[in-house]
């Protein structure tokens, strides 16, 4: 209670400094900012306060201010939306038998990670099941992001926009969502105890503009016929008028006075004389010197042969009757 009361005027202090300057006009550029402005409180300035409206929150909690209590809780969140005191507070609502605000912390601080250990994260899914079946959960999906939500008038809208969810009482809920540029959009669902239901916000949004149709590519244009090439003089007229223009002149002979004009190719040997197998026989006189003595030796030959190919033949010599010549047995004259 003396801590509180300590810290109270320090409270004030740092709460106000931002809100003395809220009605005077900004007469300066943002890019270059007044140096009469406060400066930004610094994360420790933060943090400082946040406990002081913790404490605060908690002194007024016993002494059984519940009101003074929640306002204390509800600065310090919006300071710093700490997951473990979103726990502290929706267990204190469940207390004081608020189901829709209670359930509203206890899922964010749930989402958030808050239990340090298995039994608290334990105790916040109690205290959810505990009032679960006393509302109903609210599913808001539209289609514009800019718009205000409000939920039987009362304003449900946050930075998720048009799309959100949220604990409410069961009955009947008119949603109503406002857009600028839009204008209205409403839905009126019956929302069940221990349930949960949609309600679609759907604005009619201009058509898109019609994307331009190409236009279509002109005919192509008809094609030149072309003319086939002409046939060209044979080589031998061309050259010859090539000469003439040149002034050349190649002399040519006809047959007739060509000197080889009459030269036939030589006659082919006729296939015939190719095949076949051809032999010989023949006999003569053979005269032999030196086979005994100076003299000569005097006999006949006989001689055979067979052509088995035309590169290929046999032949067999003999003599006979070899007899030599001298001054001794020659016959007298």
């Amino acid at each position: 209670m003396p801590r509180a009361a300590a810290l109270a005027p320090l409270l004030g202090l740092s709460l106000l400094a931002p809100i003395v300057y809220a009605d005077e006009p900004d007469t300066t550029l943002p890019e270059a900012p007044s140096p009469s402005e406060p400066p930004s409180p610094s994360p420790e300035a933060i943090t400082k306060a946040w406990k002081a409206f913790v404490e605060l929150g908690d002194a007024a909690r016993a002494r059984g201010q519940v009101e003074e209590a929640l306002k204390a809780y509800r600065r310090a969140y919006d300071l710093h939306p700490d997951p473990e005191l979103a726990a502290r507070v929706g267990l204190f609502l469940l207390e004081v038998d608020r189901p829709l605000s209670a359930a509203t912390l206890l899922m964010e601080a749930l989402e958030g990670g808050a239990g340090k250990d298995a039994k608290e994260k334990e105790k916040i899914m109690r205290g959810i099941l505990t009032v679960r079946s006393r509302i109903c959960l609210l599913h808001v999906r539209g289609n514009v992001y800019d718009a205000t939500v409000t939920i039987d008038g009362r304003s449900a809208t946050n930075e998720l926009g048009s799309t959100f969810r949220s604990f409410e009482r069961p009955g009947r809920l008119v949603i109503v969502g406002q857009s600028k540029e839009h204008g209205e959009s409403r839905e009126v669902v019956d929302c069940p105890a221990g349930g949960q239901v949609y309600a679609h916000l759907r604005w009619k949004l201009p058509e898109p503009a019609p994307q331009a149709t190409a236009e279509p590519a002109p005919p192509p244009a008809p094609c030149t016929p072309v003319a086939p090439p002409s046939v060209g003089a044979p080589l031998a007229v061309t050259k010859a008028k090539a000469d003439h223009a040149l002034g050349i002149y190649v002399e040519r002979y006809t047959k007739q006075e060509n000197p080889y004009g009459y030269d036939e190719p030589p006659a082919k040997r006729a296939d015939a004389e190719k095949a076949g197998m051809r032999g010989f026989v023949g006999l003569g006189p053979v005269v032999v010197f030196g086979a005994a003595t100076w003299a000569p030796a005097v006999g006949a030959s006989i001689t055979g042969g067979l052509r088995l190919h035309e590169h290929v033949s046999l032949e067999l010599e003999g003599l006979h009757g070899l007899r030599g010549m001298s001054r001794d047995n020659r016959s007298p004259p």
